[in-house]
């Protein structure tokens, strides 16, 4: 009921569209998330991040959370699957391995014990959403388990990995039409290797991809805002 009574309701993909249809909500949009109106932080103070945090050369960033809704993959196994993929990378493609706590009450600790059992990168911690893009522009690729840092990686058209646990990872990366979903619960040694590999294989292509769609997520995400300022406009009139 509450939906049903907004003015406007606005979805970020299609497939929260069908959900909301299922629930007899018939009035909406199917836009953007807001995220892509984010700008970066500067050149300037990107590199100024990169010197603090000691990160040079060509890198990938990783993001991922702890969480109990894995299904029967145990904490360890994904740790020791991840660890053993992400070192592979580095090693094969000459890259540094970033890691991101994007929720640091939850994903600190999980983190720091990934970057452990790698045994190389840097963990980073304290960015805003700003400097995160930042460091993004200049990254190979992601890899995210947390929705908003492929939300952002697709914001500044870097290559991206998601490893699923949500049903709106998938439904985000298949708006966005590039992306490689891995699911959390299935997921084997050698997969997010092999996925990487491939984007590294392929980067300019699907570089070019997606920071086309995120243009025009981008103006997606602007028409929101200019119907959030309608409606807000239309208000004070009746209340005047």
């Amino acid at each position: 009921e509450i939906i049903k009574a907004a003015d406007r309701v606005s979805l970020r993909e299609e497939r929260s569209k069908e959900l909301a249809r299922e629930l007899g909500v018939e009035s909406l949009s199917v836009t953007a998330d807001p995220a892509f109106l984010l700008e970066p932080a500067s050149r300037e103070w990107t590199e100024h991040i990169k010197r603090r945090e000691k990160i040079s050369g060509k890198d990938f960033l990783v993001s991922v959370k702890d969480g109990n809704n894995f299904g029967e993959r145990t904490r360890p196994e994904l740790i020791d699957f991840l660890a053993a993929d992400i070192a592979a990378l580095a090693v094969e493609h000459s890259l540094t391995p970033v890691f991101i706590p994007m929720h640091p009450g939850k994903d600190s600790v999980f983190t720091r014990e990934l970057c452990e059992k790698v045994g190389q990168g840097r963990v980073v911690t304290g960015l805003t959403a700003s400097e995160l893009c930042g460091l993004l522009g200049d990254a190979e690729f992601a890899v995210g388990t947390r929705l908003h840092m492929l939300i952002f990686a697709a914001r500044m058209g870097t290559p991206m990995v998601g490893i699923s646990y949500d049903p709106k990872i998938d439904a985000f990366l298949d708006y966005l039409g590039e992306g490689k979903s891995l699911d959390v619960r299935t997921l084997a040694a050698g997969d997010l290797f092999g996925a990487g590999s491939e984007i590294i294989k392929n980067r300019d292509v699907i570089a070019a991809n997606i920071a086309a769609r995120a243009a025009e997520l981008r103006k997606l995400a602007l028409t929101d805002c200019a119907a959030v300022a309608e409606i807000m406009d239309d208000q004070q009139l009746r209340q005047e």
